[in-house]
């Protein structure tokens, strides 16, 4: 999950626009929900600066046996609480 590099420096983030990376193994083809948790130092700051929500991108990167790969990117709005 990231961020723009203008929107990370207005939320008191500095120069860090990336937020959280998973990686997970998927086993059969199946719809996988994968949960995404932003560290404790980040929500602190967030907090400090009273966001309450955030516009953040999501790119899912997905690759398969024969080592093909295909991402799919979303703009989403996360909430702060």
């Amino acid at each position: 999950m990231t961020l723009t590099r203008a929107r990370a420096r207005r939320v008191g983030l500095g120069r860090v626009t990336s937020l959280v990376r998973v990686t997970r193994r998927l086993g059969a083809p199946a719809r996988r929900t994968i949960g995404l948790n932003l560290s404790r130092a980040t929500l602190r700051r967030l907090r400090a600066k009273g966001v309450t929500s955030l516009p953040a991108t999501v790119t899912v990167a997905i690759r398969d046996d024969r080592g093909q790969t295909r991402s799919v990117r979303r703009t989403l709005t996360v909430r702060i609480q």
